[in-house]
């Protein structure tokens, strides 16, 4: 693994529980991570607190219809949702985190999840990711 490549928030989380073979840590750790910092976000803002797919459906979410947008969405990956690509690129990767936390994390946290090392390496990556558009749309990522 080349942990230069990734984000310094999954080398914190993950190196060490990557190298002694426990690669559902790993992967659990990172999105623990970026569901708690989001979680954060959104309780500042909102006042409410949220979770899992729920808490990814309402820090990026939007509506739009017949022409009018209803932007609920409280982290912006675009500077703004006038225009159709905008409202694409915000709706993508908001759906690549709800998929993250339905797909990955939320199946770890309920039953044993035994991915290879190849398998663990992609999920890092997708991790790597989500944190890298989380500090693009002006989160702050603490890494000690």
């Amino acid at each position: 693994m080349n942990w230069e490549e990734l984000h310094p928030k999954v080398r914190q989380l993950a190196e060490e529980r990557f190298n002694n073979n426990f690669y559902a840590d790993a992967i659990s750790m990172t999105l623990r991570e970026v569901n708690s910092i989001v979680k954060a976000e959104i309780l500042r803002l909102t006042g409410t607190e949220y979770d899992g797919i729920n808490l990814m459906r309402q820090a990026f979410g939007f509506q739009y219809n017949n022409g009018n947008l209803e932007r609920n969405a409280r982290i912006l990956f675009v500077p703004d949702l006038t225009t159709e690509s905008r409202r694409n690129i915000q709706d993508g990767y908001r759906n690549i985190f709800v998929g993250a936390m339905s797909a990955i994390r939320n199946p770890k946290a309920h039953e044993n999840m035994n991915p290879d090392e190849s398998k663990t390496r992609h999920l890092l990556q997708l991790s790597s990711l989500l944190f890298i558009k989380l500090e693009e749309a002006g989160l702050q990522i603490p890494v000690e």
